[in-house]
């Protein structure tokens, strides 16, 4: 009987190293990194700059110490004057030259598809920043 004792726990001890090493080294396991979101932004945002979640949750960005970024939820998006994500984007932003767009887990996001095209009509894409589930985009305005 204790032969299978100690086999058991061999096995148990093996099975939990596995999932572990699983938990930890695969990327499908990472959460979202808003963290690392709001060094960038810190970082890389002027005074001038805005910045606009709209997708998202702006507490979590609050929580690592940015407390400037507008929260932008697709109703709200709705009905922002403009006839495109471009001209809403910088009807909210006051027509800032520099906008940091701000996505938490893009593949959700029901605007991903149109939201580059639509932005180039007023700004020119100068950056993408990527994180485990969370993106950066910051663009400038066209002169």
């Amino acid at each position: 009987m204790p032969q299978v004792a100690k086999l058991a726990t061999i096995s148990l001890i093996i099975m939990n190293v596995y999932s572990n090493l699983q938990y930890y080294s695969n990327p499908a396991y990472a959460k979202d990194d808003y963290r690392s979101a709001v060094h960038y932004l810190l970082q890389h945002r002027d005074k001038s700059a805005k910045s606009v979640l709209l997708f998202g949750q702006p507490k979590l960005l609050q929580y690592y110490g940015d407390s400037s970024t507008l929260y932008v939820p697709e109703y709200v998006l709705k009905t922002v004057n403009g006839k495109n994500m471009a001209e809403k984007v910088s009807t909210m932003t006051k027509n800032s030259d520099r906008v940091f767009v701000i996505i938490n887990r893009e593949f959700n996001w029901k605007l991903k598809d149109v939201f580059k095209r639509e932005m180039s009509d007023l700004y020119n894409l100068e950056d993408e920043a990527d994180w485990p589930y969370m993106k950066i985009y910051r663009f400038t305005r066209n002169k």
